[in-house]
């Protein structure tokens, strides 16, 4: 039986990181002991949904939601704002070793009072007329996830953990992320995705509730590095973010490349949700935007 075109996506992905990878990884350098950076073009999404809010952001109150324009000049002329964005790689078929994921995003200013993520597994079914579709089963559910209060002074990285999402070694899950609002009871605005727990291939790496990964938060940036550089190696995607964010705020490059290898540089330097932010900081200016994947 064929594969259907999001699995077919996934199996390529781990040849593609090692061939690419395998070699900077073992590369040393002077200034940093190696480098983070996934190929620059991974398969396309194929059956998997743009990684940014759909809809070109559109005029409104300055008290909706999630902020969609703004006067940046203070010429009068409102401008398109960056739409909610997951961090994932350009096909947004994100992999991660990890039963329980983390899921990174950027969200705009918002005065959004709650997340709802919702994570289903997508069953391929072949048809008689030999097409595929799909049946989903949900595996988690949460719409009480707190939103950062930085988040109503401007645009922050943010990042969940799905606890006892219990994904299965080589399944194929769609995710979906919503900021809830008070004055409409319902997702305002909705990024989705495409999110797969490796199967192991032969090394110690593998989707398992036992797999060894060590806290970002406890480890030195050499080690830091190297971890990211290993879990980018053995395509592991969410777990090479989560290293080499932590690893910003001694070597901002490696983050800025890890981005920019599939097309997310423009939020380099967006802050993290718990980033302090210098007050004289462009970041720190009313209505400060990374400007990215507007028109």
């Amino acid at each position: 039986m064929p594969l259907p075109n999001a699995l077919r996506l996934l199996a390529t992905i781990p040849a593609l990181l090692s061939l690419t990878l395998t070699q900077v990884a073992v590369q040393a350098r002077p200034a940093s002991l190696l480098a983070v950076n996934f190929p620059s073009a991974t398969p396309g999404g194929g059956s998997a949904p743009q990684r940014t809010a759909g809809g070109a952001p559109r005029r409104g109150s300055e008290e909706e939601c999630v902020a969609k324009f703004a006067d940046l000049n203070g010429d009068g002329e409102v401008e398109p704002l960056t739409p909610l964005t997951a961090l994932m790689p350009a096909s947004n078929i994100g992999t991660s070793l990890s039963p329980d994921p983390t899921l990174s995003f950027y969200v705009p200013r918002t005065r959004a009072t709650a997340v709802e993520i919702v994570v289903q597994k997508r069953i391929p079914v072949m048809t008689a007329g030999g097409a595929t579709r799909y049946q989903y089963e949900e595996v988690y559910f949460n719409d009480g996830l707190e939103v950062p209060p930085g988040l109503t002074d401007g645009p922050r990285i943010v990042s969940y953990g799905l606890a006892d999402a219990n994904l299965e070694p080589g399944a194929v899950y769609e995710w979906s992320f919503s900021l809830l609002c008070e004055s409409n009871g319902g997702g305002e605005e909705v990024v989705s995705g495409l999110l797969s727990c490796s199967e192991a291939d032969g090394s110690p790496l593998g989707c398992s509730a036992t797999a060894t990964i060590p806290d970002p938060k406890t480890l030195a940036p050499a080690a830091l590095e190297a971890n990211a550089s290993r879990f980018a190696a053995n395509a592991y995607w969410n777990e090479a973010l989560a290293f080499t964010a932590q690893l910003r705020p001694v070597d901002r490059q490696q983050w800025k490349t890890l981005l920019e290898s599939q097309g997310l540089g423009c939020l380099a330097d967006v802050p993290f949700a718990e980033e302090a932010i210098a007050p004289n900081s462009p970041q720190a200016q009313p209505h400060w935007d990374p400007q990215c994947f507007v028109e």
